[in-house]
């Protein structure tokens, strides 16, 4: 399952893994981690957003194959 995990998180772009790393895993707000990086929350939440569609894309597209 972690094997599974980095190959997802390495299809993402590296600002969106970021974002969604220190979310999901740092447990860190959009505040928080704008304040880090140096952008606005609203920044934030947009590449939060656009990496969960990403992460449930890549997900649905590793289901549909045929085994």
């Amino acid at each position: 399952a972690l094997r599974e995990a980095a190959k997802i998180l390495g299809q993402l772009t590296p600002e969106r893994r970021e974002v969604f790393i220190m979310t999901e895993r740092l447990d860190m707000t959009a505040a928080e981690i704008g304040a880090a990086l140096g952008v606005s929350p609203n920044t934030i939440s947009s590449r939060l957003g656009a990496a969960r569609r990403d992460v449930n894309e890549i997900v649905a597209r590793h289901h549909r194959r045929p085994t």
